[in-house]
């Protein structure tokens, strides 16, 4: 198994090598993602968790930020895009997708409800800059009045 998708309510159930029901997808998204959509999306959160471990900063903040929001269901197919976002990935996934059920469902839980709040984090952010975007080029305007 080389992909191991779980986040979205549309994933599939199937039998593991051993005969225990996996719930999630394992060759294809049932959403449409691809395998190796789905291996670079761990990637990003694997730069993401060893990002975490530095000083932070608006730079690492805002990068976290939009790292986790990249990775929310069906928001970004784009393996080019996702590989920019990948920088020194050291985090072995696998300590959270084969690790104890407990452990990993714990660690599921807080990854999926960072990804919802970093979600909106950065349409907020977005609301904001437009906004600013804005009331900058009306300024710019009675400049030049």
């Amino acid at each position: 198994m080389s992909m191991f998708c779980f986040q979205c309510e549309q994933r599939g159930k199937y039998k593991g090598a051993d005969g225990t029901l996996l719930d999630g997808c394992t060759v294809c998204g049932v959403c449409g993602k691809k395998e190796d959509t789905a291996n670079l999306q761990d990637e990003v959160i694997s730069s993401l968790i060893e990002l975490s471990k530095t000083k932070p900063n608006d730079e690492t903040t805002l990068k976290i930020i939009e790292g986790l929001f990249t990775t929310i269901t069906n928001a970004n197919f784009d393996n080019e895009s996702l590989k920019t976002m990948i920088k020194n990935p050291k985090y072995d996934m696998n300590k959270i997708w084969q690790g104890n059920e407990d452990v990993r469902s714990l660690k599921s839980l807080i990854l999926f409800g960072l990804k919802g709040m970093a979600a909106y984090a950065h349409l907020s952010f977005m609301k904001v800059y437009l906004l600013w975007k804005k009331i900058y080029q009306q300024m710019n305007l009675l400049l030049l009045f």
